[in-house]
């Protein structure tokens, strides 16, 4: 429950729920992106994704995390 895929072309990452955020972002800046984050990067995915993602720079403008993910897989 931990595992990262990156899809740099199109622009896109898989994540399971274990991640924390700061992997995630490790994980895209490798590939050159820069994912929309919070204010807390030891926060997990879950949280993060769910309820937490308010991003202090892009919140207002972008909205919570889950407002713009692609898509979802329970």
């Amino acid at each position: 429950m931990k595992g990262i895929t990156i899809d740099a072309h199109r622009r896109r990452a898989r994540v399971e729920a274990g991640v924390i955020w700061q992997e995630v972002m490790d994980r895209a800046a490798e590939a050159g992106l820069a994912p929309m984050s919070g204010s807390a990067p030891l926060v997990g995915v879950a949280g993060y994704t769910l309820g937490g993602g308010l991003s202090p720079v892009f919140g207002r403008s972008r909205g919570t995390r889950r407002t713009t993910s692609a898509r979802w897989k329970w």
